[in-house]
């Protein structure tokens, strides 16, 4: 029996150098969640990047302080444990369970644009969450969750344009990127009517461009642009990319919370 090639093996290894990583070791905070008052326990040194927990469990004037537990009324379980889950894994888990054959003959892929619409509102909830908790490395993957999902349907869905547009600047990248898919590469914006006239207005101004130059071809993929992963990213020169730190531990925070 021979050896098995390495073109067979799987790129993805699940070993790395002994002296790289960090121990969560910090103290571990609940957070009661909307109505329905879920509680999740997650370690503090995860909480801290997102300004949010950064003024509630370091600031003066927040009594969460004291007994390390921070209360979100407004927000939903379900989309907060999407956010809980990436902290510890930097993926955001929002695809819908399916089974069988789905859209163009692939196993397990999305059947119908009911379950499509499903996932793009879970996405709008964690951009939502993400811009209320002020956490761009989160944001930002949600993002490249979004450019997934366009490249998968080859097509955009308007809420989540509007969710984007609502929590943003008006300079934001993230904005920018769906003014780009919008005029040059989908085939499709589902629910125009929630798309404001500014954004139309924009994206036909990059639609001319389109035709002004016709040898200038796009398609999504090099609309994203992957020699440069951060072209779409709002984290600026305050944050690292959340590609370059997969384990959001703040060295900082863990020699500070020991």
């Amino acid at each position: 029996m021979g050896l098995i090639s390495r073109d067979r093996m799987c790129d993805r290894t699940v070993r790395a150098s002994f002296s790289n990583g960090n121990i969560i070791c910090s103290q571990l905070v609940k957070i009661i969640v909307g109505q329905t008052k879920t509680e999740f326990f997650i370690h503090k040194s995860l909480l801290l990047p997102a300004e949010f927990f950064k003024r509630a469990l370091d600031g003066n004037e927040w009594a969460e302080k004291e007994d390390n537990t921070v209360t979100l009324p407004e927000m939903t379980a379900e989309i907060f444990a999407i956010y809980a889950k990436w902290m510890y894994t930097s993926i955001i888990h929002s695809k819908n369970v399916t089974s069988g054959l789905g859209r163009m003959g692939g196993a397990g892929l999305i059947k119908n644009v009911d379950q499509e619409s499903e996932e793009w509102y879970r996405l709008a909830c964690c951009y939502a969450l993400g811009s209320f908790l002020q956490d761009m490395q989160f944001l930002d993957t949600v993002i490249d969750a979004c450019a997934e999902l366009i490249l998968e349907q080859n097509a955009l869905n308007a809420s989540f344009i509007a969710t984007v547009c609502e929590h943003s600047s008006a300079n934001s990248r993230h904005r920018l990127l769906m003014m780009h898919f919008a005029a040059y590469c989908t085939r499709y914006v589902h629910h125009t009517d929630a798309l404001s006239k500014d954004f139309l207005t924009k994206v036909f101004e990059h639609m001319r461009k389109q035709v002004d130059n016709p040898h200038c071809f796009f398609t999504p993929k090099s609309v994203l642009c992957r020699s440069n992963p951060c072209k779409y990213h709002d984290h600026g020169q305050s944050y690292r990319c959340y590609k370059t730190e997969i384990r959001r531990l703040s060295r900082y925070y863990l020699e500070k919370d020991q």
